[in-house]
């Protein structure tokens, strides 16, 4: 899956919790709030 696919996917299912998702020279980054970054995280590693 593509990185910005994966910025896209983790903004549907957390929209409150993604404050900013940039892409730079082929690099996806996503600014996320730390109060769910556990549930992210997991969720990545599951998915």
């Amino acid at each position: 899956m593509e990185s910005i696919t994966i910025a896209e996917k983790i903004k549907e299912i957390f929209p409150e919790e993604v404050l900013d998702v940039r892409e730079f020279r082929g690099q996806v980054s996503v600014t996320l709030r730390k109060n769910r970054i556990r549930d992210i995280a997991r969720y990545l590693h599951d998915d």
